[in-house]
């Protein structure tokens, strides 16, 4: 095994990847297999470089992606795993446009000692009784679902399992077919530094 028995989520054989490479790291992320490494992260740095890539490389014109997240906003995570999380959520919201034009939206609120950060899209939404088995492995809706244009059925299971690694958790909520839908992750808030 070139990828060794331990791996970090960014690493040639992680989750970025896709079909076998992320298959072998959400097999990784299963086993525990996993190293995650806390440190501070800027949320609206991490969202802004993730937005940018995703808007160079989108062929999506009628596509719009805004981040409302407050400079400053500091999590304890580690920042390879916030750039895995926020970008497969990212992909998915863009992939639940399907093809369409519509908005997405990032955003953060601080409660104590908590962040959350939630993304929402304009696109197909799904029935509210489906929002926790969307994070389940390879789970795919009826035909017309966010899942239903070729992706691995990996992603929100990388995420879910990701979270459960740093110590948060994913939810997902829609208020039916057609009425888009909000994916919201929840990260500790880093202890602020002295000065």
């Amino acid at each position: 095994d070139e990828c060794g028995e331990e791996f970090r989520p960014g690493d040639v054989c992680g989750v970025f990847g896709g079909g076998a490479a992320a298959a072998a790291g959400s097999a990784r992320l299963e086993r525990g297999r996993v190293e995650f490494r806390k440190e501070r992260v800027d949320l609206a740095n991490a969202a802004a470089q993730i937005i940018g890539r995703m808007q160079e490389q989108t062929h999506h014109e009628g596509l719009t992606i805004e981040s409302a997240i407050a400079p400053g906003t500091i999590i304890a995570a580690d920042p390879i795993a916030v750039d895995t999380v926020l970008r497969n959520l990212l992909e998915n919201a863009a992939a639940a446009l399907d093809g369409q034009s519509g908005r997405i939206t990032v955003s953060a609120r601080s409660d104590d000692d908590e962040i959350e950060v939630t993304i929402t899209d304009t696109g197909v939404g799904f029935e509210p009784q489906d929002a926790r088995r969307l994070f389940d492995k390879f789970h795919r809706l009826d035909s017309g679902d966010r899942q239903s244009n070729g992706g691995t059925g990996l992603g929100l299971f990388i995420v879910d399992r990701i979270m459960h690694f740093e110590h948060g958790r994913a939810t997902a909520y829609s208020a039916g077919p057609g009425k888009g839908a909000t994916f919201s992750v929840i990260w500790p808030a880093a202890i602020p530094t002295s000065t």
